[in-house]
């Protein structure tokens, strides 16, 4: 078991926080204050394997240690480099950041009920249907 849940079990992980965050919630109503603490630690334990929650908690780390006005220089870029080497191990177990290899892109621009779509990137190699292709929907200019 690696630091970061992938696939089923971060479906499984993701499902059970949503399911302890309205248990937080039953217990802030009950006021039963071992139990918001028991849950809360279960609830940033569960965060703490999920990739997503890691790497948009580094990013806003980074931003916040740049813009702090009570840290030295150093240790700014001391948090800065810590938080940066934790957001590129998250994103690293993040499906839509790997993309490797040779990607061509193809852009088919047509006009259907007044909306602009795209069809945009098919990799290398890969057998193309219209069901296959992936539409981008973007506003009217």
């Amino acid at each position: 078991m690696g630091r970061f849940a992938k696939g089923e079990e971060l479906k499984r992980l993701r499902a059970d926080l949503d399911s302890l965050r309205e248990n937080l919630s039953w217990a802030e109503a009950m006021e039963d204050h071992d139990r918001i603490e028991d849950l809360a630690n279960a609830i940033k334990n569960g965060e703490n394997r999920d990739p997503d929650v890691v790497y948009r908690r580094a990013l806003r780390s980074v931003i916040d240690a740049k813009a702090s006005f009570k840290l030295s220089e150093d240790e700014k870029s001391s948090r800065v480099t810590m938080w940066q080497k934790e957001a590129a191990a998250a994103r690293r177990h993040l499906p839509r950041f790997q993309m490797e290899g040779l990607w061509v892109g193809r852009s088919v621009t047509f006009y259907l009920q007044s909306k602009e779509l795209s069809i945009v990137i098919s990799p290398v190699g890969t057998a193309h249907s219209i069901s296959q292709l992936l539409l981008f929907e973007f506003p009217n200019r």
